[in-house]
């Protein structure tokens, strides 16, 4: 019988050291015989060489000397897996856990599929384990818009269609898809780059898919998405990438269009969401996120070169006023539209009412 693959599981490691402890124990409890395990630090404050080499002597730990973002800190793995002679590289966040079963299901599913390249497991929140975050997504090529499979369970042209785009909370990646189309894009630093790794992988003729027979649970907050509560960071680099992304994938007047409809709306979401939080750091992370994407600037974040003053007082004029409403008509989004009118009148009345009373 031939030996199993070999897989090299990449853990970055990043001021968050309880996190990773946890998903390295959940790691050492796989049932799949044959991986190793690689923890790169980010150049983290809290120096965990000492007890990340006391709990888990079987941890191959690499220590960077300056923080280069996911991208770079998992290239940095991604090179060592590739030297050692891996198979598949699993990159996985450290803020997960994962189930005995997970990697095993995932390598049985990619040898059974010689042309996938990428492949994801179904993830679940941590704190809310029967609730699912992700189960794949679809590009539309002509705008780079993705969309997620509904809650009525048709979900089979999301996890193994031929447009199919996996998170990097919990990747698989082949061998043979580093050989062809490379590392991670340091450009982007971190996020959007799973995006564009999924996009390298369909443009270069493999396909993606999530293995709906894997699990795992990441800890994400979705309250925080909800209320512009994250870190600036976080915004900073969504809105960013997204821009440069567009400006590497897309062609034409019209493709480039509707991508900039669509950012636009969702800026202007993210800036009242931010607005009504009351998080002053995180708009302005918003702003020179955009402003930055514009000129294509990458790399780390910065707060060089920020958005010119009349500019940056206008999106936040409209972040005060009413920006979902705006998003929605920068979308044509007609029904939305409606529902929002019905709801402004709705207050409207109630304070007209409350004042007579």
């Amino acid at each position: 019988m031939p030996p199993l693959p070999k897989v090299c599981i990449s853990i970055l490691n990043w001021n968050r050291l309880p996190d990773t402890l946890a998903c390295l124990e959940s790691v050492f409890n796989l049932d799949y015989p044959n991986f190793e395990v690689i923890v790169v630090d980010n150049h983290s404050s809290e120096s965990p060489e000492e007890t990340i080499r006391r709990l888990h002597p079987g941890a191959k730990l690499i220590i960077n000397r300056a923080n280069i973002g996911f991208t770079g800190g998992n290239n940095v793995a991604m090179a060592y897996a590739m030297q050692s002679g891996a198979d598949y590289i699993w990159l996985l966040n450290n803020d997960t856990v994962v189930e005995p079963n997970s990697l095993r299901r995932l390598v049985e599913y990619a040898e059974a599929n010689d042309s996938i390249g990428l492949v994801s497991p179904l993830i679940y929140y941590l704190d809310d384990m029967d609730r699912m975050q992700f189960a794949g997504s679809r590009v539309d090529w002509r705008n780079l818009r993705l969309t997620y499979p509904s809650e009525s369970g048709d979900n089979g042209s999301f996890q193994e269609g031929e447009d199919v785009c996996l998170w990097g909370t919990a990747l698989l990646v082949r061998r043979r898809v580093v050989e062809k189309v490379g590392y991670l894009n340091e450009d982007y630093f971190a996020y959007w780059e799973d995006t564009e790794y999924s996009l390298r992988s369909l443009r270069n003729g493999f396909r993606n898919a999530v293995c709906t027979s894997a699990k795992i649970y990441h800890d994400l907050d979705s309250n925080q998405l909800q209320t512009g509560g994250r870190k600036p960071h976080f915004y900073y680099f969504m809105c960013r990438n997204r821009l440069l992304l567009g400006h590497e994938y897309l062609r034409g007047v019209k493709a480039r269009f509707e991508f900039l409809r669509q950012f636009l709306a969702t800026m202007l979401c993210t800036l009242g969401l931010c607005h009504r939080n009351g998080n002053v750091e995180n708009t302005g992370a918003v702003l020179n996120g955009a402003w930055h994407g514009l000129r294509s600037l990458s790399g780390p974040m910065t707060s060089k070169d920020q958005m010119p003053n009349a500019l940056r007082r206008f999106f936040l004029l409209l972040a005060r006023g009413q920006p979902f409403l705006l998003a929605n008509v920068i979308m044509l989004d007609w029904r939305a539209i409606a529902g929002q009118f019905s709801r402004l009148r709705a207050r409207l009345r109630e304070s007209a009412a409350s004042k007579l009373s």
